[in-house]
């Protein structure tokens, strides 16, 4: 996960479960989540501490437990200033990779290649081994800029002929 996240790659992650209910401490079931960050850092106790950033798409939501935007039992000013940990409900947080492996269940690391290859994704299951798969790779122009802080921006390409897809479909 470190790794994936110093090259750059898009990381999504999961919880297990439908529904969306909350599964404990804001974590919603059933729910994909963005990981945008993974970090080894200091707490303000003095303790070493694996961390995640994560966000909920909803732009709300967020994980309450330890490293939550309001715990100053472990952050420090200067920690809070350089990961960018806000006291605000946005969406976005953080929580030990502990907690991490507690709630969510699956992580995709999606690597970029060249675009005459397939596109690479490594998916792991909480619950099984993880298992490397081949997608298809689609480059896209959009005909206008778009801020993503005011209007999210989402693409879903799912192939019809796909066995594991037929749940979706009533």
């Amino acid at each position: 996960m470190f790794y994936a996240d110093g090259k750059g790659y898009t990381i999504g992650a999961g919880t297990n479960g439908q529904g969306e209910e909350d599964l404990g401490e804001g974590i919603i079931s059933g729910h994909a989540y963005t990981l945008i960050g993974a970090y080894e850092v200091v707490d303000a106790n003095g303790d070493e501490e694996c961390l995640v950033k994560l966000r909920n798409p909803w732009g709300e939501a967020e994980f309450q437990g330890a490293w939550n935007d309001e715990d100053d039992d472990h952050w420090t000013e200067e920690l809070r200033e350089r990961l960018q940990c806000v006291r605000q409900n946005d969406g976005t947080f953080f929580m030990a990779l502990l907690d991490y492996v507690k709630y969510f269940d699956h992580t995709c690391i999606c690597m970029d290649v060249d675009q005459t290859y397939f596109t690479k994704s490594l998916m792991y299951d909480g619950n099984q081994s993880h298992a490397d798969t081949q997608q298809v790779q689609f480059h896209l122009t959009l005909s206008e800029d778009i801020d993503c802080s005011k209007k999210p921006l989402a693409i879903e390409v799912i192939q019809q002929g796909d066995e594991k897809m037929s749940r979706y479909r009533k």
